[in-house]
């Protein structure tokens, strides 16, 4: 029984090998790279645009949900659901 415990505790961490192992690890985090590069310099660009008080946290509050969810969709597809926003 506990040789079956074991052998259920590393399917669990089969997927997580497979992607350590198969370079995607790498790709991951290129992709979260850009994404970082993107979102601050949309923030930068918002901030120098020199836009009224309430319409320059408006926009940053929608270059934030945005970011957010295009983080999760890519840390999503990373453990195997993604959202399906930006993958074909």
């Amino acid at each position: 029984m506990g040789a079956r415990a074991v052998r259920d505790g590393m399917h669990l961490l089969l997927p997580f090998a497979a992607v350590v192992l198969g370079g995607n690890l790498v790709n991951l985090l290129v992709t979260l790279l850009v994404i970082a590069l993107v979102i601050w310099l949309l923030f930068w660009v918002i901030g120098q645009m020199g836009l009224p008080a309430p319409m320059n946290l408006v926009a940053r509050v929608i270059v934030g949900v945005i970011a957010i969810l295009v983080l999760l969709d890519c840390l999503g597809a990373f453990g195997g659901q993604p959202l399906v926003l930006i993958h074909s």
